[in-house]
Parts: structure tokens; C-alpha cells; sequence
């Protein structure tokens, strides 16, 4: 008698007796247990498709809302750089005054190291009076603060640990306060 290779099941020849509780129950036997391990192992594949296909999801919608976050940057960035024109533009009218060459100074070094990541925006709103920014606890910094109309806080209080809160006269508009820090290298 010969036997497969795979799972040695028997290939009688003509001149064999067929041995139905030994050779014929062991093969059936071997078909089975292998027909049962491939359908497990289906299984797994298919739990871990599913499971492939779940987490692809997520990261797609991760991907997305990167993206959108991106954009948000993106037009932020374009909305300050227009302001900054305008009031750049608006200063240039006449001779300057010292308040104006200020003023310009600010937005040139705004323009000129402006990055996302550097700066904080907050919105001191219609009647607003203050504003709070998170401020390194520890090393040299420079803090500078730029207000979008130009006009100064009339207190700054650092009592808080790592905020610094800006007070300001109230005014009947909107005004955007950006804050800009800078480590400081001491030599």
C-alpha cells in the first residue's frame, strides 16, 4: 500500500485489502483534524483582517483630521499675515511716529519669526478685560505680547506660576493678544 505525502493517507493498489477500522477510520480521521485546522486558521486570518481593517480606519480619520488641523494653521496664518499688512500699511501713511516705528518694529520681528508653534492667540473679547497665557516655569525667556489694535495692558500679573494674565482697558470691539516667547541664551 502506498501513502500520500502530505498526510499519509492510504492509496490502496489492486492487489490491497482495504482495512476499514485501521487505515480507512486513520484517514478520514487526518481528513478531518486537517479540514478543522484550516477553517481555524481562516478564522484567525479573518478576526485579524477585521481587526487590520479597524485600525486602518482610525488612522485614516487620524490622517484626516491632521489634515484639517493643518488647513485651520494654514488659514490662521494667512488671516495674521493679512492683518499685519493692513496695519503695516496704515502705519506707512505720513511720517511715522515713534509709537508707529514701534509698532512696525513688532510686527517685523512677528514676521520674521513667526512659526505656529511659537506663538499664542487669545481672543480678548467685546468688553473682555483680561487674558491668560501658559509661560515657561524654568530658563531665560523673552516674552513679548502683541495686541491686534495696537493698545497695552494696564497690568500683568506672573503671581500664578506658569501663567501670566494681561489686563486691559475695556473696548467695545474684538481684539486678538498674541504672545511670542523666546529662550533667552545667556553666554
Amino acid at each position: 500500500m502506498n501513502y500520500t505525502t502530505y498526510y499519509e493517507l492510504p492509496q490502496y493498489q489492486g492487489s490491497d485489502k482495504t482495512a476499514w477500522l485501521t487505515t480507512f477510520n486513520a484517514a478520514m480521521s487526518a481528513i478531518d483534524a486537517g479540514i478543522h485546522e484550516a477553517k481555524a486558521e481562516a478564522d484567525a486570518n479573518a478576526l485579524s483582517i477585521t481587526t487590520l481593517q479597524s485600525t486602518v480606519e482610525t488612522i485614516s480619520g487620524t490622517v484626516s483630521t491632521q489634515g484639517t488641523t493643518l488647513d485651520t494653521v494654514a488659514s490662521n496664518l494667512t488671516t495674521v499675515t493679512g492683518t499685519v499688512n493692513t496695519i503695516t500699511a496704515l502705519i506707512g501713511n505720513g511720517l511715522p511716529t515713534t509709537t508707529d516705528k514701534t509698532i512696525i518694529g513688532a510686527i517685523n520681528e512677528i514676521n520674521a519669526k513667526i512659526a505656529p508653534e511659537d506663538i499664542q492667540v487669545e481672543t480678548l473679547a467685546i468688553s473682555g478685560t483680561s487674558v491668560e497665557f501658559d509661560v515657561p516655569t524654568s530658563g531665560d525667556n523673552l516674552i513679548d505680547f502683541y495686541v491686534s489694535d495696537g493698545s497695552q495692558p494696564t497690568a500683568i500679573d506672573t503671581s500664578v506660576s506658569g501663567k501670566v494674565t494681561l489686563t486691559f482697558d475695556s473696548a467695545a470691539y474684538a481684539r486678538s493678544v498674541f504672545c511670542k516667547i523666546e529662550t533667552v541664551t545667556v553666554s
